[in-house]
């Protein structure tokens, strides 16, 4: 199983990411809650932007990234199971990197879902993104979409925020 969700999680990383399961907690039980810890390592994660490096936030790909882009619909959304993505992503920078600016914290709150995503600088060289995405319901009827695609709208531009890193001149 370690396995397998590790090679789920490389699949989602940018091209030449690799990912490995560090703990695994309640697999098992149904009615608690499911805890994965992964050690992810990305090579050349962040993009040069002049004298500058842009760094995504959340440097995975979301499941549903693709999702509700049509502007209409006319049948329900029918969702298969009820979410609660919850990630603590800790991102420690190599020496000579510095995170000059982080995204500002950013939500959004429907009856059926909820998604909040802040950053925040640790000791100067850690960068920590909290991310919550909630689906509360299985059913999304059509007259409603609009408002669906438009959470998934704020969760897409949140998720793809941008770190701006300094390199430290020697």
């Amino acid at each position: 199983m370690k396995k397998s969700l590790g090679e789920k999680m490389a699949a989602r990383l940018p091209e030449g990411g690799r990912a490995s399961v560090l703990k695994m907690e309640n697999m098992s039980g149904f009615e608690d809650e499911v805890r994965i810890d992964f050690e992810v390592a990305i090579p050349a994660a962040a993009t040069p932007a002049g004298d500058r490096l842009l760094l995504p936030v959340v440097p995975y790909r979301a499941t549903w990234r693709e999702s509700f882009r049509h502007t209409r619909r006319t049948s329900s959304v029918y969702l298969p199971y009820l979410v609660n993505e919850s990630d603590d992503i800790v991102i420690a920078l190599p020496n000579g990197i510095r995170i000059e600016s982080v995204p500002g914290a950013t939500g959004s709150q429907r009856s059926f879902s909820r998604y909040s995503l802040s950053a925040e600088v640790e000791a100067g060289v850690r960068l920590r993104v909290r991310r919550e995405l909630t689906i509360l319901k299985n059913r999304i009827p059509a007259e409603q979409y609009p408002v669906l695609r438009s959470f998934f709208d704020q969760a897409r531009a949140g998720d793809e925020g941008q770190v701006i890193l300094a390199i430290e001149k020697k």
